[in-house]
């Protein structure tokens, strides 16, 4: 190839692994940079799929966004830049079948922007954290699966490979919510990466008729459910979504300790509980050579929670009222997975401060129950006023905010948007003085 001029090669960074799924895109790069000319970004995952492209080891390869599989991409792309590369880049990536110009247009232009990062040295993962019990670095952004896709039960692959490739591979779950734990299981399955993703999953919603039922009987069949639909053998993170105060907390730590022996969850905590009743039950474990509570999942956030949004005593943390469950948590260091942590859209921008009608046009009837009253609005008003005065989005205020507090705060964020995962990402690794805090929460006239 050297002795005709103008001859080279295109290298495509997979396809080496259709002969040999262990061959090392790194080694090849090294032996057949000097003959380059174009590069074709390709990530694949490899695995027992129906479908793909076959290997000769008998399993398929599929297509998924440059950063969510198996080639090191960033590893690559560091290497051509070293060395000079002046060739050009070309993404090669998969979508569905029913895809049209506007899903196409967003899904490359989000590969796009996440490549050029990558190239620029630009590239900003979420902050991590670690959970006692979870092997993986936890990202303090979980991506929360309630949205409406999701919980049709619907194919997003594209979507969370988005999510993935931004460094949030936790995932926010539940039994009541649709066929959420169906989409999420056909994703991992399809990527073949359950050692490399947290699963948070719940039992015990409320339900249509208001009743909430917590008990050794619904733990055992909707955890097994749980792992049938996910299919995995077991779950990270498992909660349980609401209190029955009915069941005495023997009866609940007990069971949870014996699904823990048996290796069917790793972590387990409660949503929608008050610190008090969480203490009961560490004090049962305690006394009892037995593992208590680890995690919880209360409201929190910049919004204040005024009214249960969906029945069923929905907890919240947020607002000068609960500033001793704050302390509390901050005491016992437990971390916090703070749903409905921008207030189900009020921090979106959508609407300005002030604009109930426009507001309403834009929450759902459980955001407005919850979080559309005049204190809130103030917080929005001066979320907006802060947000000029630095450059960001409001969104980005108060995600921000969740970030500037004593508590260990992982916050759940849903987006149909890789975008939007994208700005919630930067805004983690803002600051906000203690003044803009406390300014933010209406303490205070002027900042």
């Amino acid at each position: 190839m050297q002795h005709v001029e103008g001859l080279g090669l295109v290298f495509d960074t997979a396809n080496m692994k259709v002969a040999d799924t262990d061959a090392d895109e790194i080694e090849f790069y090294r032996q057949l940079k000097p003959y380059i000319r174009r590069v074709h970004l390709k990530d694949v995952v490899i695995g027992p799929f129906p479908h793909g492209e076959a290997c000769a080891s008998g399993e398929n390869m599929q297509t998924v966004q440059a950063g969510s599989g198996m080639i090191r991409i960033r590893e690559l792309l560091e290497m051509l830049k070293e060395d000079g590369y002046q060739g050009s880049l070309v993404i090669e990536y998969s979508a569905q079948a029913d895809a049209h110009g506007k899903e196409h247009y967003r899904r490359l232009a989000n590969e796009a922007s996440l490549i050029r990062e990558m190239w620029d040295g630009t590239e900003i993962r979420p902050p991590y954290s670690r959970i006692e019990g979870i092997d993986l670095p936890v990202p303090r952004i979980f991506f929360g699966t309630a949205i409406q896709p999701m919980l049709m039960g619907q194919k997003v692959n594209g979507l969370l490979d988005s999510i993935y490739a931004q460094g949030v591979y936790a995932f926010d779950c539940a039994r009541g919510y649709g066929g959420a734990e169906k989409s999420l299981g056909t994703w991992i399955r399809s990527r073949n990466n359950r050692d490399r993703v947290i699963i948070l999953t719940k039992c015990g919603n409320v339900s249509l008729s208001g009743k909430v039922q917590v008990n050794r009987e619904v733990i055992e069949k909707e955890l097994a459910t749980s792992l049938e639909t996910l299919g995995t053998d077991y779950i990270d993170i498992y909660l349980l979504h609401r209190d029955d105060p009915q069941t005495p907390v023997s009866e609940i730590i007990d069971c949870l300790n014996e699904a823990k022996r048996q290796g069917k969850i790793r972590v387990f905590g409660v949503s929608n509980w008050t610190h008090e009743r969480i203490a009961e039950a560490n004090a049962y474990a305690q006394a009892r050579g037995l593992e208590g509570f680890t995690v919880s999942s209360p409201n929190f956030g910049l919004a204040n929670q005024v009214n249960d949004p969906w029945g069923g005593e929905c907890v919240t943390v947020s607002g000068p009222s609960n500033a001793k469950a704050r302390e509390w948590y901050t005491e016992k260091n437990m971390p916090v997975i703070a749903y409905s942590s921008l207030g189900r859209g009020f921090f979106s921008g959508r609407f300005r401060s002030g604009d109930y009608e426009g507001a309403k046009k834009i929450l759902d009837g459980a955001a407005q129950k919850g979080y559309l009253y005049p204190e809130n609005m103030e917080r929005l008003r001066r979320a907006e006023e802060l947000a000029e005065q630095k450059g960001c989005s409001v969104a980005q205020i108060a995600m921000n905010y969740i970030f500037n507090q004593p508590m260990r705060v992982f916050a759940v964020v849903s987006t149909t948007n890789p975008g939007r995962m994208h700005e919630n990402i930067q805004a983690a690794w803002m600051k906000l003085t203690p003044e803009e805090t406390a300014w933010l929460e209406n303490y205070g006239e002027s900042l």
